[in-house]
């Protein structure tokens, strides 16, 4: 979704594909349009935006904001197979050259991108949240040491306060270094390989991770990181690259 927003209106020309993988599973789907929305806020205003696409058109895309806590429709179009044009709705709390925008927008780029590239300053903080605000690490490669890190720089109250809003219960983060022992490697290692281990990692130290509960009569008990449940785990990982 971030990169359709981004690049569209820049990349896209007539023909070009969209970079769309629909659900293979279904055959419904297969052939069906994918559904993009996102609801997030910037200065104080929610914006609910999304779109609908194959990889050959954009099929539905619309703009709700909550400026004053209600909603106004600032766009919507859909495409309408019967006369193979869109059907427009622009808002009248939408400002700006709405009608020159509308006729730039081709069948395969969003109205919001291109609306921002002819200078909509009034559309600028919804394509600048993707822009600036959205960031999508790599969840393949993710790991706690990002956090950790985070810990050792002073910053833990930022992962704390990430803990406590999921309501976790973890009452504290403890980052402890130890340097590296090469005795800590399995025995059915041949001796060269360890050799050439304790040598790579000779300055190295080993980071642990432990997390602060109390106990239902008060007390205090640190778990190994570890023995934390799944979603804890990546949740406090995720709170490295979140910051």
């Amino acid at each position: 979704m971030q990169r359709i927003v981004l690049k569209s209106a820049a990349a896209q020309q007539n023909g070009d594909k969209l970079p769309i993988t629909p659900f293979c599973l279904n055959q419904t789907a297969l052939h069906s349009p994918s559904e993009f929305e996102v609801t997030f806020i910037v200065d104080k205003v929610r914006y609910q935006y999304g779109f609908s696409a194959t990889a050959g058109r954009i099929h539905e895309e619309w703009l709700l904001a909550y400026p004053k806590r209600r909603p106004q429709q600032w766009f919507g179009r859909v495409w309408n197979w019967e006369t193979q044009l869109y059907e427009w709705e622009l808002g009248s709390n939408l400002t700006g050259e709405k009608q020159l925008w509308q006729k730039s927008t081709r069948d395969n780029v969003l109205f919001l991108s291109t609306a921002v590239q002819l200078n909509s300053q009034q559309l600028q903080p919804v394509y600048g949240w993707f822009k600036t605000t959205l960031h999508m690490p790599n969840l393949g490669h993710i790991g706690p040491r990002s956090s950790a890190s985070l810990c050792e720089k002073g910053k833990k109250s930022q992962v704390m306060g990430i803990l406590r809003a999921a309501d976790l219960d973890v009452e504290d983060i403890v980052i402890e270094k130890e340097p590296f022992d090469p005795k800590t490697l399995p025995d059915d290692i041949p001796e060269p390989v360890k050799e050439m281990i304790a040598g790579d990692l000779k300055d190295k130290h080993i980071i642990d991770i432990k997390t602060v509960h109390k106990s239902m009569a008060g007390e205090t008990i640190a778990f190994d990181f570890e023995d934390e449940s799944d979603g804890t785990q990546k949740l406090f990982a995720f709170a490295g690259p979140w910051d």
